[in-house]
């Protein structure tokens, strides 16, 4: 019986724990779906690929002219 009480307290502890949170990938690696872009105002004539692109899966940001990217959604 006392060899029973280990378990049944690792058994309350385990189903105690939060459940794992789901991860959500917010970018797909191939372009800025669900993604908005800001280039600085000031540069008129500025296109968003002139200053963001993705190469290899990764986020490339020339930083001429300066500019930002923010998810279309919010988290957390």
């Amino acid at each position: 019986m006392l060899r029973r009480i280990p378990v049944l307290v690792l058994l309350l502890v385990l189903a105690a724990l939060p459940a794992k949170a789901d991860t959500i990938d917010l970018f797909n690696g191939k372009n800025f779906d669900g993604w908005k872009i800001f280039l600085d105002p000031r540069a008129k004539d500025a296109k968003p690929e002139d200053t963001w692109s993705v190469k290899e899966g990764v986020i490339v940001c020339t930083g001429k002219p300066n500019g930002y990217i923010i998810t279309e959604k919010e988290y957390g």
